[in-house]
């Protein structure tokens, strides 16, 4: 086997260059188990995409949390306009326990 640092022969049983002490890689066209059959790499399934269709109640959640957070950075901008930012705690926290009781989460 080559090294693929320094270009020196080793032997294949070797998974460290002699030479340069480099880690020594297979040229991928078959591997040798621990039992001594020989491996080769399996291809790779492609992946189907699926996009689900929303269903109404799917697509009333998504309205609904968008509702929450444009109202939530409203009143943020409020708040920060008018140089408060106390009030913004107990509001995240009011807006965190709607989400919740609703059922709406991140993965909706």
């Amino acid at each position: 086997m080559i090294c693929n640092k320094c270009g020196a022969e080793n032997p294949d049983a070797f998974k460290h260059c002699a030479g340069c002490g480099h880690k020594l890689q297979s040229g991928g066209e078959e591997r040798r188990s621990g039992a001594g059959r020989a491996l080769r790499p399996r291809r790779l399934e492609l992946l189907e995409t699926h996009i689900p269709v929303a269903s109404p109640e799917v697509l009333g959640k998504y309205v609904e949390a968008w509702l929450v957070a444009v109202l939530v950075c409203a009143a943020t901008w409020v708040l920060v306009d008018r140089q408060l930012a106390w009030p913004f705690y107990p509001l995240a926290a009011l807006a965190a326990g709607y989400c919740r009781l609703r059922g709406i989460t991140w993965g909706l």
